[in-house]
């Protein structure tokens, strides 16, 4: 990408020449009255940005995966294929945001987002549907709960980097 100004590419040796005088000028501008600058080339996303956010999204597939262990050993029915679905599609994102290609960024955080986004709208729904009979702290609702919290966060984090591709 050229900077955001307007310039010509006039110099062979791998420059943009950026007009030395405003546009409105009636000057006539030519080759010595252009100042040359290195083209630079922005990023979609900060290469610190994109290890940042996998190494947050593989802590969130490990707390995906520590919840289908959770839920076998207590009386809470199982959700393992929602819980599946949730680990693939986190590493997915993570696998796509890692694979060095720049035009696939915005396709690893968006699969990441939709899903953190529909785990996320899955296990409040599921939160609000348990019925809290037991007198035991922390109660049925606190996996789905803490879940759906953490969901949140990983939502909030493949939001940021989608704004910081933007």
């Amino acid at each position: 990408m050229l900077s955001t100004r307007s310039s010509v590419p006039c110099c062979s040796h791998a420059t943009t020449c950026l007009p030395a005088f405003p546009k409105t000028s009636r000057i006539s501008l030519q080759h010595d009255n252009r100042r040359c600058s290195r083209v630079q080339t922005k990023a979609y996303v900060e290469p610190t940005a994109t290890f940042a956010i996998t190494q947050q999204a593989i802590a969130y597939a490990v707390v995906l995966g520590g919840d289908l262990y959770v839920e076998r050993r207590s009386k809470m029915p199982p959700q393992i294929p929602v819980a599946l679905a949730g680990v693939a599609g986190t590493l997915a994102a993570v696998a796509i945001l890692n694979s060095g290609q720049e035009s696939l960024v915005g396709v690893g955080m968006i699969t990441g987002l939709i899903t953190a986004g529909a785990l996320l709208a899955y296990h409040a729904k599921r939160t609000a549907e348990i019925v809290d009979e037991d007198a035991d702290w922390p109660g049925p609702k606190a996996v789905p709960g803490i879940i759906a919290l953490i969901s949140f966060f990983e939502l909030c984090v493949f939001i940021q980097g989608i704004k910081s591709e933007l």
